[in-house]
């Protein structure tokens, strides 16, 4: 995946229109991604404001991107609001200069840990429907 746009806020705020305008390719919508997406947001808004952006940006991304959102597949609430979660705790506990250098920490912390969210819920929880569809609460732990 091509991360030129870590280099610079203008990279950043280019990845993040063509994010938000349809045209990044699917495939470079990977879990680093969306990690950079989440932050941007938290980093301008707080947790609830980016999380209401997020549960309309991703559904309308991943339809651009010959996706689907359905119960099986595409949108996750749970996970949406997991990861808002998680960065946004993190951004609480830590320092940054600018929304790049935000931006850079999320995704050396988190960009790697696409399964961190089978550390607070059981399998059977995170694949369900219900899950896909609303907020359910980590069954394993809670959100640090």
């Amino acid at each position: 995946m091509n991360q030129d746009y870590l280099k610079s806020e203008e990279g950043l705020e280019e990845f993040s229109a063509r994010f938000e305008n349809g045209t990044l390719p699917g495939a470079e919508f990977t879990h680093a991604a969306h990690v950079a997406i989440c932050c941007m947001q938290l980093y301008r808004k707080d947790a609830d404001t980016a999380l209401d952006h997020l549960r309309v940006a991703i559904p309308r991304f991943n339809l651009s991107a010959g996706g689907e959102n359905t119960d099986t597949s595409g949108y996750h609430e749970t996970l949406t609001v997991f990861w808002v979660r998680v960065l946004a705790a993190f951004r609480a506990r830590t320092t940054w200069g600018s929304r790049l250098g935000f931006v850079l920490e999320g995704i050396s912390e988190f960009g790697g840990k696409s399964k961190l969210h089978t550390e607070y819920y059981s399998y059977d929880v995170v694949k369900s429907k219900e899950a896909r569809r609303t907020w359910i609460p980590p069954d394993r732990r809670a959100i640090d």
